[in-house]
């Protein structure tokens, strides 16, 4: 490989690491977006009002064929470690609602 060849390389690897970098960050806009919304959607509302919501969300995801409980199990055991004892028990009793 001449010198040519490796800068062609060289500045395509780079361009192509550009683009992902935006796109990540483009992501994270997304995502942190997405997440001041449903924090100004449910800012306010009570445990109750909440907790009526959530299973709203959950039998309408269960009619549309879209929940996934082993998915949803997942997301909680990334989280676990983060909780105290009684935010785990209170999110596997609602699992078991839920389920």
């Amino acid at each position: 490989m001449g010198f040519k060849d490796f800068q062609k390389q060289y500045t395509a690897n780079t361009r192509s690491q550009q683009n992902f970098s935006n796109i990540d960050q483009t992501n994270a806009k997304q995502v942190e977006q997405k997440v001041e919304d449903l924090y100004n959607k449910y800012k306010g509302k009570d445990q109750d009002q909440l907790l009526t919501q959530l299973f709203e969300n959950v039998q309408k995801q269960k009619s549309e064929g879209t929940f996934d409980y082993q998915k949803l199990c997942a997301m909680i055991d990334k989280i676990s470690p983060f909780l105290s004892v009684e935010q785990q028990q209170k999110i596997k009793s609602l699992l078991a609602k839920i389920k």
